[in-house]
């Protein structure tokens, strides 16, 4: 990102809102996740860190009304993908949290991939980070942008 002003502004919105979202977590009942069936599905390409790092998401409206998250990311030589992840829409605030698994030249690691931005009329913009657990990878943390490719009826 060109602009270090906004991009300031914008990890301060973006951990206000992850703050927001953690202070106010309540314990929600225990549910069959088999129960849930997919109603809606938004398909999303991804620009990391301004390229050219990329990536796709498919965000799901699951019958229970929870939102899903799956996709894979390509960057710096990583491969990442994540399948079930848990999404929280607040207006246009996203954020998304899932387990994956990530493959480069040096091995295979699990990862904890988590995002928080802004979404809305079929563009997003936010930030990322990948927590891996193999000793040496560390964590990856970037600028994700993202494009409505297709369908409708999860995010605003």
């Amino acid at each position: 990102m060109k602009n270090p002003k906004l991009l300031a502004i914008l990890l301060s919105l973006c951990a206000f809102f992850v703050l927001s979202i953690v202070g106010c977590a309540q314990s929600a009942p225990a549910t069959n996740n088999n129960a849930a069936t997919v109603s809606k599905t938004e398909n999303w390409t991804n620009i990391i860190n301004g390229g050219p790092g990329y990536g796709q998401w498919s965000l799901s409206l699951m019958s229970d009304s929870s939102i899903k998250v799956s996709g894979f990311a390509a960057n710096n030589g990583t491969g990442c993908t994540f399948i079930n992840g848990n999404v929280t829409l607040s207006g246009t605030n996203i954020f998304f949290t899932a387990n994956g698994n990530a493959t480069n030249s040096f091995g295979a690691s699990s990862l904890v991939f988590t995002g928080v931005g802004f979404i809305s009329n079929g563009h997003g913009l936010g930030i990322y980070t990948n927590i891996f657990s193999t000793t040496g990878w560390g964590t990856d943390t970037g600028v994700w942008e993202a494009f409505l490719t297709s369908g409708d009826g999860v995010t605003p």
